[in-house]
């Protein structure tokens, strides 16, 4: 008899709920944080779901291959890149870095709720951009 597997993505950004959820046998937590790379071996989560992985992802990647070791400077790093693109319109932000990143002026289109990042936002993310880069 097949097995069913369950999956949840976290939203809530609630380690202590996503490591609850992870006890259960047959369920898969993906945390909505990068963040939670660090302790994903010791709470078994299955990944994670993040808007700012756009950006990290080959430091996430990185964390997630070596999860089962001490990771602790790589996610120190990762935190400060996703503190530092959320610190101000998370989706404009991430649009404006995958729109640097492609080379493709698309992706940074908003509509609204959305607005336009300022001149001085744009400079940041430059400046996160290069480091990546």
């Amino acid at each position: 008899m097949a097995r069913t597997v369950l999956w949840h993505k976290d939203s809530s950004g609630d380690l202590t709920y996503c490591r609850k959820l992870s006890l259960n046998e047959g369920f898969k937590v993906f945390p909505s944080s990068e963040v939670s790379l660090s302790e994903a071996h010791t709470s078994n989560f299955a990944g994670c779901i993040s808007a700012t992985t756009n950006q990290t992802l080959f430091l996430c990647a990185e964390a997630w291959k070596n999860k089962n070791l001490e990771i602790n400077s790589l996610n120190a790093k990762i935190i400060l890149i996703r503190e530092r693109i959320s610190a101000e319109s998370l989706i404009p932000s991430i649009k404006y870095l995958v729109a640097k990143r492609t080379e493709h002026e698309e992706w940074s289109r908003l509509l609204p709720p959305l607005g336009e990042l300022s001149k001085s936002r744009k400079h940041e993310l430059d400046i996160v951009f290069k480091e990546l880069n």
